[in-house]
């Protein structure tokens, strides 16, 4: 994964663009910034779905791109898991993992999190490290 933030001294925050280990497009969040319509269409005009001619798109204008070093902790998956017991398991587990595995854990994590508070009614959480060895992060929790 490969994480930018992309700045302007005409925008109040930060945008996010995430690609993929493959390079691709894989997340736009504008959540922490003040973007109009206007600033957010000329982004998604220049926005490239491929990392290769996104730096070269973005290059030419006022905004100020910079990549950010990329780690998700398993402090962060744990904050987001949501089923606190046997913690230390995964522990164990998250330094044995590929880093693609550690990433689709944590991004699969938060929407395992919606899931089971969808579903409160009639679903109960599982320890994070037997969701974990089965590799539950593969599933896809949205559509679920």
């Amino acid at each position: 994964m490969r994480r930018f933030l992309i700045t302007s001294p005409k925008v109040i925050g930060t945008a996010e663009i995430w690609y993929n280990f493959e390079g691709v497009l894989c997340k736009i969040d504008l959540l922490h910034t003040n973007m109009n319509f206007e600033q957010i269409k000329y982004l998604f005009t220049n926005l490239s779905p491929d990392i290769e001619t996104f730096r070269g798109m973005l290059s030419a204008s006022s905004l100020e791109i910079k990549e950010v070093a990329f780690e998700i902790t398993v402090e962060d998956f744990l904050h987001e898991y949501p089923y606190s017991r046997n913690t230390h398991l995964v522990r164990e587990w998250w330094p044995k993992a590929t880093k693609k595995e550690q990433t689709r854990a944590f991004f699969a994590a938060i929407e395992y999190r919606n899931y089971c508070q969808r579903n409160a009614h009639w679903y109960k959480p599982k320890i994070a490290i037997g969701w974990l060895q089965k590799k539950e992060y593969l599933n896809d929790w949205k559509t679920m």
